[in-house]
């Protein structure tokens, strides 16, 4: 066995087009990984919470006809309730009733965090299977805000462990990578894929009023709280007709979001699905990034990785604008963007203004991160993905000889 037959992927998500960056490369990586391995086929263990919408035939519907014989889609069912949906997950999976068909596989690969690693060591049709994780985060930033800051050295000791038991870990950034390594842990790194033909369009005008782009989840780590503060900072009346915000999502700060759209200051377009996106996407000059990475200055934790986000915002020649940490540094160049310091929401205002007067300079940018971009081909991540799995096998099948 050079490569897996039978792999089950387990990732604690709804599936919904727009829920986020997992799901966007999901709904792109699993109809190209069965595409491209004729023999293989596919199980995915996923959460559905009471209340929410059945995705599962637009996840099916991604995938080539074809293809659907070697695909399997389970919702595990949860409770709406106070418990994490990570608790929900593995309670889920130990519980659940594992048939014939459910059972050895070659590959158990999760996809998130070590969270995703704990329910597939917890799920009795795993047993035995080899594990690998994709991190798409570093946990404990991200969760930081909840977590209090005497108990972040056990939960990083506990996390540790536990990525101990996969066979391979994969980062989807050099940052994450080079976290768990300080870590002793040995990781390999595929960062995030674009679609480049799909989000191939003309260059923004950067005629005024100039628009200017939030795209995402409206919550603290994703600097909501800042994009809203320099919503009211620039739309005044005199800077009215030369600056028009919008915030494509929806989430915890949409509230705050409302008075700015009652006084003309702000478009809220809601949740847009990721293939009508690049519609919206067309109209907008300027796309913030505003992610924090660490501990966030008002106490917040924040994420790391190749955003898809960002790589799709590149690959449209959109101009960036982002908080100067490692997250972004590692995609976008100098030349290809601009920056500022996490929370300075002066200097993120400031920035803005220089846009709306300079705009032959935010245009080059622009043009220099479409190149950039190039390099996120889905080709060459589906080809890394194959070679280290490939990997992995072959030393299973040395280990079992």
């Amino acid at each position: 066995m050079t490569a897996p037959r039978k792999l089950a992927l387990v990732m604690i998500s709804n599936f919904g087009r727009a829920d986020g960056g997992r799901e966007t490369w999901a709904y792109q990586f699993l109809p190209r990984l069965l595409a491209r391995n004729p023999a293989l086929s596919t199980n995915v263990y996923a959460l559905r919470v009471d209340g929410q919408s059945d995705n599962s035939g637009e996840l099916i519907g991604a995938i080539a006809k074809e293809d659907r014989n070697r695909f399997s889609l389970c919702f595990l069912r949860a409770r709406r309730n106070w418990i994490p949906n990570s608790l929900k997950m593995a309670w889920a999976m130990l519980r659940r009733g594992w048939n014939a068909g459910e059972r050895d596989f070659d590959l158990a690969l999760g996809v998130g965090s070590f969270v995703e690693l704990i329910c597939m060591l917890l799920a009795p049709g795993l047993r035995g299977t080899p594990k690998a994780i994709w991190l798409r985060t570093i946990y404990l930033d991200e969760k930081s805000h909840r977590i209090p800051e005497w108990l972040r050295p056990v939960g990083a000791a506990i996390e540790t462990a536990v990525l101990r038991r996969a066979k391979l870990i994969i980062a989807n950034g050099d940052d994450t990578a080079a976290h768990y390594r300080a870590r002793g842990l040995k990781i390999e790194v595929i960062k995030n894929a674009v679609d480049l033909d799909r989000w191939r369009m003309p260059t923004p005008k950067l005629e005024r009023p100039i628009n200017v782009a939030f795209i995402g989840r409206l919550t603290a780590v994703k600097g909501a709280a800042e994009f809203l503060e320099v919503c009211w900072k620039l739309s005044t009346t005199d800077n009215r007709h030369d600056i028009r915000f919008h915030v494509i999502g929806d989430g915890e700060f949409i509230e705050q979001a409302r008075p700015l759209e009652r006084e003309n200051r702000l478009v809220l377009h809601g949740m847009i699905p990721n293939d009508r996106l690049p519609t919206i996407l067309d109209e907008m000059d300027i796309c913030v990034a505003l992610g924090f990475v660490g501990i966030g200055p008002r106490g917040r934790g924040g994420g790391s990785g190749v955003s898809n986000a960002i790589l799709e915002q590149m690959a449209a020649g959109r101009v960036m604008l982002c908080w100067d940490n490692v997250a972004y540094r590692q995609v976008i160049g100098t030349d290809a963007g601009f920056f500022v310091s996490q929370g300075d929401t002066d200097a993120l205002a400031q920035v803005i203004r220089s846009i709306v007067r300079d705009p032959a300079t935010a245009r080059s940018k622009a043009a220099a991160a479409t190149v950039m971009a190039q390099e996120y081909g889905f080709d060459a991540h589906m080809a890394k993905f194959d070679s280290v799995i490939s990997a992995i096998c072959k030393l299973e099948d040395k280990a079992t000889s």
